[in-house]
């Protein structure tokens, strides 16, 4: 007697087919990935920011918002680049920037790449700080948390050769 067996995946009854995808683009960021692999997930997550709908995506997953801020310390400048041109974009959003300072302390992270010599990502670094701080209740909390860096950024930008 021949059997026939279902060779289509079943989807699980706890997640949607939008947590899948979200679940394995995630997972395709993840630093043990094949880098040619990282970067086609990075542009994919590039290319979401350029949407208000992306954007509005992004920021309302926890685990794609974590896996874009974890792109910033990928070993591959390329990744790196994709996810500070992803950052500059989600910066143009108060709601993105109020997350990005209060609950993942990501200004250290902008200012480095500012103030590190010969930095690739310090134009954009800038303009994400720039974003930031736009709104004035935005502009204030940045103030706070980077007051003791202002001589080190001031001669940095006032700096003339």
């Amino acid at each position: 007697m021949k059997t026939e067996h279902n060779n289509e995946e079943e989807a699980s009854p706890t997640s949607s087919p939008d947590e899948d995808w979200l679940s394995e683009l995630c997972s395709m960021l993840h630093r043990s990935t094949r880098l040619d692999v990282r970067l086609s997930a990075s542009a994919n997550v590039m290319m979401l920011t350029g949407s208000e709908e992306g954007r509005l995506f992004i920021r309302q997953n926890k685990q794609l918002l974590e896996a874009v801020f974890a792109m910033l310390n990928d070993p591959n400048a390329l990744v790196q680049k994709d996810a500070i041109h992803s950052i500059v974009n989600l910066s143009a959003d108060d709601v993105f920037n109020h997350i990005a300072l209060e609950k993942y302390n990501i200004l250290p992270t902008i200012i480095r790449c500012i103030t590190v010599a010969r930095s690739p990502f310090a134009d954009k670094a800038s303009s994400i700080l720039s974003n930031m701080t736009r709104a004035e209740i935005q502009a204030k909390t940045v103030f706070k948390l980077i007051e003791k860096q202002l001589p080190l950024l001031l001669g940095i930008y006032t700096k003339i050769e």
